[in-house]
């Protein structure tokens, strides 16, 4: 951090650019922009050390490609930063628009379950040194700040969750989650305070975030599960599993239960 400014590898960002298209071009049903986010941060911090990654470092240096000029604490503040731009995600789309899928459990009923597949490209603005681009890119325009130029990039973000519900209300659930993921976020601020004066510990603080999260979402599907109720089939009357909106019954204020 310099002035309050994020900086942000060169290396990082091909990684994490790389990462992100490969997984919406190869297995785009599986929506991990967090996961995508801790992988480029763990690889970016390792390539220097990690023999397995010695072939991407050595074609970095062939490319002029430099990560020391950026102080690692970055990639962890980067990495506390998606967590919480998906956490405001999910709190404001988790389970706000009720859109049942009907599926047959175990006995053979029909079930409705509320699946969260939603997917978001947010544009970040980050400040990235320029001594590559300006060697590769003379045309593109620099900022000097200190005793460095750096160039100034719109990154785009991937922010997005899948997620199913069987037995709970959808949207107590997401937010339940969301709020879960702003403690997380508030640890990651502490873990980046103490790393801000014990360089060693950053590594370590991205891993212990990247397992928050996924406890995080474990301990939101454990919560679904210990559910006894589900969206099935009633033999008397019927049951609300979903409601359109801009229709009489969205006027009626009915509720999915």
């Amino acid at each position: 951090m310099r002035g309050g400014i994020l900086f942000i590898s060169l290396p990082w960002l091909i990684v994490y650019e790389a990462l992100m298209t490969l997984f919406l071009l190869v297995i785009p049903w599986w929506l991990l922009p967090v996961t995508i986010a801790g992988i480029a941060s763990v690889v970016t911090l390792l390539l220097p050390t990690l023999p397995q990654l010695a072939p991407i470092f050595k074609w970095f240096n062939q490319l002029g490609i430099r990560s020391s000029s950026v102080n690692p604490i970055n990639l962890l503040i980067i990495f506390v930063v998606v967590i919480g731009l998906t956490a405001v995600f999910i709190h404001l789309n988790g389970g706000k628009f009720d859109s049942p899928t009907l599926v047959r459990n175990q006995r053979n009923n029909k079930i409705a379950i509320y699946k969260f597949n939603e997917l978001s490209i947010f544009p970040f603005l980050l400040f990235v040194p320029g001594d590559w681009f300006h060697t590769s890119f003379p045309f593109m325009p620099l900022f000097q700040i200190g005793d460095h130029a750096y160039a100034v990039l719109l990154v785009p973000i991937l922010l997005g969750l899948k997620f199913s519900v069987r037995h709970s209300v959808p949207r107590e659930l997401f937010l339940k989650m969301s709020k879960s993921m702003y403690l997380l976020v508030g640890v990651g601020v502490v873990l980046a305070v103490v790393s801000y004066f014990v360089p060693t510990a950053v590594l370590p603080s991205i891993i212990v975030l990247w397992l928050g999260y996924y406890l995080t979402l474990m301990l939101a599907k454990r919560r679904d599960h210990q559910q006894s109720f589900e969206y099935s089939e009633v033999m008397n009357g019927i049951r609300v599993i979903g409601i359109q909106p801009e229709t009489p019954a969205a006027k009626m204020d009915f509720t999915v239960p």
